[in-house]
């Protein structure tokens, strides 16, 4: 059940919908039918019109007109729930290794539990991929700005609990950079 729960709040959904949406992904060993059943019940919810309320969200589709839990599939928009972990990923990856220390050498930057950091990046952006793009960028300039000497570089974990990039974004050394790294004046998202 610890798993159920675990996607249900990663992903922002019910646990009816993590549940449903599991199921039908056939990502587990186990049949969660009786999961579903005991989660039904004790909610005194009919299965019926719990997928037809997951059908209204979007979270799933039917077949044919029964409506019935045999009959509901997902379709493509579901997976994008999954990009999620590929985001947060991608910002682990984006995230320089190390940062030039002021009287010279390196201090590791990346570093810390990765699954807490990213949890923490991923909420702090509140899911959002166009927010995300917005902070690559600014990783991109707030790296090279680091390596000019102008500011200094700061670990990930400080990076994402202070929403450091909220306030990079208003520096004129990183819109700078973030202008010609991107070689556009994109309008920034504060």
């Amino acid at each position: 059940m610890k798993e159920f729960l675990e996607y249900s709040e990663d992903h922002k959904i019910s646990l009816f919908a993590a549940l449903v949406i599991l199921d039908l992904k056939s990502e587990l060993q186990n049949n969660i039918g009786h999961h579903i059943t005991r989660y039904l019940e004790a909610h005194a919810i009919k299965l019926e019109q719990a997928l037809l309320d997951l059908n209204k969200q979007g979270l799933i589709h039917f077949n044919n007109d029964d409506k019935s839990l045999q009959s509901a599939y997902l379709d493509e928009t579901i997976f994008k729930l999954d990009s999620i972990e590929q985001i947060a990923e991608e910002f682990w990856l984006a995230y320089p290794f190390t940062f030039p220390l002021g009287f010279g050498g390196n201090f590791i930057a990346r570093t810390g539990n990765k699954d807490m950091i990213l949890k923490m990046y991923m909420k702090a952006i509140g899911y959002s991929k166009s927010r995300h793009d917005q902070v690559l960028l600014v990783i991109k300039a707030f790296e090279k700005v680091v390596s000019d000497g102008m500011l200094n570089g700061n670990k990930i974990e400080d990076f994402v609990r202070s929403k450091m990039w909220e306030s990079l974004e208003q520096n004129s050394l990183i819109k700078s950079k973030m202008n010609q790294t991107n070689g556009t004046s994109k309008r920034l998202i504060v």
